[in-house]
């Protein structure tokens, strides 16, 4: 199995291996003709996960965070709902830094990066559209989950 070595941690991975994604790439996942890059960068980085040995349960525990948040957004007001998805950026940090392995620590950085820019996206929308941009961004992860499911061995 190839080591991962995208984003800016050196190497001399490939594009292709990289899991980071621009802000231009996740601000086209918001408008109707990039929505279809969700399903296909939500694949490409679920198999890389997969590939790199990111185990089911860590995929699975960044789903059920952004779930936990879906199912109380109507109970939330504006502040902790920003609150709430403030919060899932350390999360991801945090299990990058409980992983011992150089390799996936670099691959769980780079992935926290990409869904930190997702939370910004989200952040930074109006009150009306943060509900759709967050939506749209959980269905991103639901992706990313569901492909590394498929490709997994662990």
């Amino acid at each position: 199995m190839a080591q991962y070595s995208g984003g800016s941690h050196g190497g001399s991975g490939t594009p292709a291996e990289s899991i980071r994604l621009t802000g231009a790439q996740v601000e086209q996942f918001f408008t109707p003709a990039g929505y279809a890059n969700v399903n296909v960068e939500g694949q490409r980085i679920g198999t890389i996960l997969a590939r790199q040995s990111v185990t089911r349960s860590q995929a699975r525990n960044i789903l059920d965070s952004f779930q936990r948040i879906t199912e109380a957004w109507e109970s939330l007001d504006e502040m902790e709902r920003v609150r709430s998805i403030g919060r899932l950026e350390p999360q991801l940090i945090y299990l990058a830094g409980r992983e011992l392995n150089p390799y996936k620590k670099a691959l769980l950085r780079d992935f926290a990066e990409t869904v930190k820019l997702c939370i910004t996206a989200v952040e930074s929308a109006g009150s009306p559209d943060r509900r759709n941009r967050y939506t749209v961004v959980v269905d991103f992860i639901e992706a990313i989950t569901a492909y590394h499911r498929l490709t997994s061995r662990i």
